[in-house]
């Protein structure tokens, strides 16, 4: 939790004097997306180095997981995670 808070800190510090409100939600949702997308890599597990693995996209961008994970397993051979079929 602490290199979410270090990379909320830095986005926030990165703000100041900002007065475009587009882009100021733009650069927050690309910081919580690439927040997000680390923190789903690493519930995931570490990857095997074998080719047991498969590239997954989700909500928060593509991420890989090994073959025996539910997001491997629940992503009905589309390589799409099941919750981003749904928001699709």
């Amino acid at each position: 939790m602490e290199a979410a808070w270090s990379k909320f800190d830095a986005w926030q510090e990165s703000q100041v004097g900002q007065t475009d409100g587009y882009e100021y939600e733009k650069t927050f949702d690309e910081m919580i997306v690439g927040l997000g997308n680390s923190l789903l890599q690493k519930s995931v597990g570490d990857l095997p180095k074998t080719p047991m693995k498969k590239k997954i996209k989700t909500h928060y961008e593509q991420i890989e997981v090994r073959d025996d994970r539910p997001l491997a397993v629940g992503s009905g051979g589309f390589g799409i995670s099941p919750y981003l079929q749904e928001l699709l």
